[in-house]
């Protein structure tokens, strides 16, 4: 199930998050800083017991003061992740669609303990730009499928399962 919190108001974010100037897709927040507020409101609703809490966000991103930009930054260890439509505005409705799905999925395969693919091309190759983002698939390569299928506990044998149904 998947819980939708209050937005944050863009007034009170720029207090509370460090940010700089534009830099070609609008004004920059610190990706640290995302993280950090993530943290403090991580299944912290109801009774909730969230796997992860991922933010989305017009604003451009940075996660340090040398960098120029990052897609989105994801946090194993704390279970929280931040993805921005920042630089695919100026898209096609169908190409935003598809680059921001992207996005999200290969965040949330960091969550689940993915790395940067280097076999395959593969929802989870990195990339430093559009150009290299769009050549990659929407689906995880079968060696990354075999780590999401291990770090999920094993998949059971659809086979198998058919058979002892029916009995």
């Amino acid at each position: 199930t998947v819980q939708v919190l209050p937005a944050f108001p863009t007034s009170e974010l720029l207090k509370r998050i460090t940010h700089r100037e534009d830099r070609g897709f609008g004004t920059q927040l610190l990706t640290a800083d995302i993280h950090a507020h993530l943290e403090s409101v991580h299944g912290k609703q109801g009774r909730v017991n969230a796997f992860a809490t991922m933010a989305f966000k017009l604003f451009d991103l940075y996660p340090r003061p040398e960098w120029n930009f990052v897609f989105g930054q994801a946090r194993q260890n704390t279970g929280t992740g931040v993805f921005s439509f920042a630089r695919y505005q100026r898209c096609s409705r169908k190409q935003f669609h598809l680059r921001c799905a992207k996005v999200l999925c290969h965040e949330l395969g960091h969550l689940f303990g993915l790395m940067h693919c280097i076999w395959f091309q593969c929802l989870m190759c990195g990339s430093n730009g559009d150009w290299e983002s769009d050549q990659h698939p929407v689906h995880v390569c079968p060696v990354c499928l075999a780590k999401l299928d291990a770090a999920l506990g094993g998949l059971k044998d659809r086979k198998s399962t058919r058979l002892n149904s029916s009995h």
